[in-house]
């Protein structure tokens, strides 16, 4: 289904949490290889750096998957949480039990039934001045994309998305067309 005010594009049904939770229970990606995935943290990183991530910053990676990306910044302040993945090094069981200077969601937004309500959450796990950076499946972005459920629930365009941001009460700082 397509909404005609925002634009944005989602799957009707959406799966129940048991369907989901079977379906990530050997989930992979075989487009992201470790390196890829590597070089992608590593980018990111560097991008958010612009906006006062540091070490010393506290950051939940949400939807975590393999954590890579808080291996790659390699910080005891960095922590990743994702329901369906496997525990790793560095991961928490329960991201509400602290605030955050930074919340990245790195690939997640689409994968999300209730992601309005998933971002609303998170919003207010964020310290004042905090930022919620994410990358996500776009229907303007020129990347071919095949609608996929139940991997992806929904597919996003700008307007959307600065939809979402405003009903969580978070100002976009930036926004741009995302390459892998």
């Amino acid at each position: 289904y397509k909404c005609k005010v925002c634009g944005l594009e989602y799957v009707n049904l959406m799966p129940t949490m048991k369907e989901l939770k079977s379906f990530y229970l050997n989930y992979t990606d075989f487009r992201a290889s470790k390196l890829v995935l590597e070089k992608n943290a590593s980018r990111n990183i560097k991008a958010l750096s612009q906006y006062g991530l540091c070490k010393e910053s506290h950051l939940l990676d949400f939807g975590c998957g393999k954590n890579i990306f808080v291996e790659t910044g390699d910080s005891p302040n960095w922590w990743g949480y994702d329901e369906y993945a496997p525990f790793h090094a560095r991961m928490i069981n329960d991201y509400r039990s602290g605030n955050w200077d930074f919340i990245t969601m790195w690939g997640v937004l689409e994968h999300l039934p209730a992601p309005k309500e998933t971002v609303q959450e998170l919003a207010t796990h964020l310290n004042k001045g905090g930022k919620l950076a994410l990358t996500t499946i776009t229907t303007e972005s020129g990347i071919p994309f095949q609608y996929k459920p139940p991997e992806h629930l929904t597919y996003w365009r700008k307007r959307a998305i600065e939809k979402l941001f405003n009903l969580a009460g978070l100002k976009i700082l930036e926004y741009r067309a995302y390459k892998m």
